[in-house]
């Protein structure tokens, strides 16, 4: 019996941490959770489609159209660049 199957809604730290500093900057943005541990969990910029998740030690950031602009395993890096998006949509 698997004990450590996840069946409820459950964030995935690394791209939670960079939604809440994302928060604390004053950014809109919103995070994706989702039910069980092998769905996607992402953060997504407000009215620009630009979303971020958190897969194999690595962050990726796509675009509107679902492609990787980015990647990288730096949390401040991935911070800056989901910064950097914002000023692109503005």
């Amino acid at each position: 019996m698997d004990t450590t199957m996840t069946s409820g809604y459950c964030q995935e730290y690394y791209s939670y941490a960079v939604y809440a500093e994302l928060k604390e900057r004053g950014i809109a943005c919103s995070y994706q959770d989702s039910i069980g541990a092998y769905n996607d969990k992402y953060v997504e910029l407000d009215h620009s489609g630009y979303t971020l998740n958190f897969v194999d030690e690595y962050f990726h950031i796509y675009n509107k159209n679902e492609v990787i602009v980015t990647t990288t395993k730096d949390f401040d890096e991935a911070v800056q660049k989901m910064v950097d998006c914002v000023s692109v949509v503005s």
